[in-house]
């Protein structure tokens, strides 16, 4: 699904300070480094992974999550992205 990973910019200088350390780029880890520096905090974020990736797990967004994605200021990003769009579900056992 996806052809080329998002350029994250330059690597910070070895001498570089930042308020907060940010290890992990799920869902939480994003949330917070996106609040953070909305907030006004110089911050590193560090994922191991090469981004975007296609993944199984996590690849949803629920209604209450949506309040936190346009806060982020992400909405529009992540509506452009290739997926899957859900309209229900159905429950069977």
């Amino acid at each position: 699904m996806w052809e080329q990973p998002i350029d994250c910019g330059p690597s910070p200088e070895n001498n570089a300070s930042f308020d907060a350390i940010v290890v992990g780029g799920g869902p939480g880890g994003s949330s917070a480094a996106g609040y953070l520096a909305k907030g006004g905090k110089k911050v590193l974020f560090i994922e191991k992974s090469v981004w975007p990736r296609d993944k199984i797990c996590g690849d949803a967004v629920g209604g209450k999550s949506l309040g936190h994605v346009r806060d982020l200021g992400v909405k529009e990003i992540l509506e452009s992205t290739p997926h899957f769009r859900v309209t229900g579900i159905k429950f069977s056992s």
